[in-house]
């Protein structure tokens, strides 16, 4: 499910890329394009149900902390150094001396602390969709609030006692309901695109849902009504996205546990994330050194296929390896285990 979602992304993207802003916004609120409103939401929804089982497997909150940071951060900087100091250099249509003194340059290496920073200096300004070199890093900071989540609900003790994490999750859902009362655009754009703080609820649904999904109902009939009743929140309703949450939720939990058949090499779903990462700088990279291939159609095949080999390169040379430093988190997490029971232990 990661890889689709991940394919969808570069999808949603093409039409802007390859043609402009006017052309991606109609084909994004084309009726055929609705299920593309799915894709951020079910992100996230996947991301906080995995996200819990990682969760309950470990031990303390330093060694769940040191995983998510493993599993994020270092493909991430990789990226981001990858962008700022090959492609961009690579492309710009200022002089060298210009590009590495420029603030922007400097400004878009803040992308690894989750300061988001969508330009590089003089680079892809020629393109349908001017200047912009990773639009899908906006998500990083919704991310990041995502853990901190986490993070409170484990202290809150959702590991041991997960009713609250219904409380913790209800909670959730009225900050960003309160939240987006008070904006100015207030309730009525939530059935477009996707908003930060809304994808929050769907990251805490994802992890409510795996504390609970011994006592979900998995039945084919309901997948569909799910499927539906999302269909008809997302695309007609007010608040849509909101009003999405549980059918979506459910569609995605669904779709995870009841088709367990994994068709291809465990290597190639792991590389989604790097999909994801790289996906729009190739896509621009495309647009601007193949203005033949400025249609949806072409910009989407080719970006695909080289974000794949991409993303496996990502999997095989910076994520996997990094993933293999969990034996050091194991370590230090007996080291902190050990001597919390020795200072806690009677003279």
């Amino acid at each position: 499910m990661r890889l689709v979602l991940a394919v969808l992304v570069i999808l949603a993207h093409a039409p802007t890329i390859a043609i402009g802003e006017k052309a991606g916004q109609d084909f994004f609120e084309h009726p055929l394009a609705l299920p593309l409103k799915f894709v951020l939401p079910a992100f996230f929804t996947l991301s906080g149900f995995l996200v819990a089982g990682s969760m309950q497997r470990c031990r303390t909150l330093l060694s769940f902390l040191g995983l998510r940071f493993l599993r994020i951060y270092p493909a991430l900087i990789v990226e981001v150094t990858l962008s700022a100091l090959l492609i961009g250099p690579l492309v710009t249509e200022i002089s060298l001396r210009e590009y590495f003194s420029s603030p922007v340059f400097f400004r878009y290496l803040l992308n690894v602390t989750g300061h988001i920073s969508y330009y590089l200096p003089g680079v892809f300004l020629s393109n349908p969709k001017p200047a912009m070199v990773n639009w899908q890093l906006w998500t990083v900071p919704w991310e990041l609030i995502c853990y901190i989540a986490i993070t409170l609900m484990i202290l809150v003790g959702v590991k041991k006692h997960r009713h609250r994490a219904i409380v913790a999750t209800a909670i959730i859902f009225l900050i960003a309901l309160i939240k987006q009362i008070r904006s100015p655009e207030g309730l009525s754009v939530l059935h477009g695109h996707a908003w930060g703080h809304v994808l929050v609820v769907y990251f805490a649904s994802g992890v409510l849902a795996y504390l609970y999904k011994e006592r979900l109902p998995y039945n084919a009939k309901l997948f569909f009504v799910s499927a539906l009743s999302a269909l008809i929140a997302f695309g007609l309703l007010p608040a849509g996205q909101l009003l999405g949450i549980p059918p979506l939720v459910y569609c995605v939990i669904y779709l995870g546990v009841c088709n367990p058949r994994q068709m291809l090499p465990a290597s190639v779903v792991d590389c989604s994330y790097g999909m994801y990462l790289y996906g729009y700088v190739l896509q621009q990279l495309i647009a601007l050194e193949a203005p033949w291939s400025r249609t949806i159609l072409w910009n989407f095949v080719i970006a695909v296929g080289l974000s794949l080999v991409v993303g496996l390169a990502s999997w095989h040379l910076v994520e996997r390896p990094a993933l293999n430093l969990r034996g050091h988190l194991r370590s230090l997490e007996d080291w902190w285990l050990n001597t919390s029971k020795l200072a806690a232990a009677p003279d």
